[in-house]
């Protein structure tokens, strides 16, 4: 009987660990989510000012990778984003000076790329997750199984606590 309760408390401890982690992944990917939130505002509102201050000058919006509209999917929106920045940042001078008066300094822009940075790093570190949720859940369903078979042995005799349990005999 000691030995179906210590495996009664692996189990427990196992499943525990994987409540934290499934939690975890959870938060990094709420935090992901919003992060990416943040990127597409910081991106709508530069590309808002560009295409406002440029309207008359279709090369200067081209320069700066401004050619319709950004892409939905996240991917192809983080490369969209990446390239506005960049673009601005590496844009002639007159361009900067612009794009200063309205509010965009280098700074300002350099910022903005960073959150670009933490979007993607957030997405990396909620995809890292997975085989780590991946090993605990193949080690609670196999510590799982040992109890499952410990207490048909210990229960033999008695159908019903087995039932009682939800193992079936």
């Amino acid at each position: 009987m000691r030995q179906g309760e210590e495996l009664f408390l692996a189990v427990q401890n196992h499943r525990n660990r994987v409540s934290v982690k499934r939690g975890s992944k959870a938060q990094v990917n709420q935090k992901a989510s919003g992060t990416e939130t943040v990127v597409r505002k910081a991106y709508s509102s530069l590309a808002t000012v560009v295409r406002a201050l440029f309207v008359s000058d279709p090369a200067a919006r081209a320069a700066l990778g401004l050619a319709g509209r950004a892409p939905d999917s996240r991917a192809a929106f983080v490369a969209t984003a990446e390239n506005l920045f960049t673009a601005c940042l590496g844009a002639a001078p007159a361009l900067k000076a612009t794009l200063a008066r309205y509010g965009y300094t280098e700074a300002k822009l350099l910022s903005e790329q960073a959150k670009i940075a933490a979007q993607e790093t957030a997405k990396a570190k909620a995809q890292s997750l997975t085989p780590q949720q991946r090993a605990a859940l193949d080690t609670l369903t196999a510590e799982v199984n040992k109890l499952r078979k410990y207490a048909r042995r210990a229960l033999s005799a008695k159908p019903q606590l087995l039932e009682a349990i939800g193992v079936k005999g």
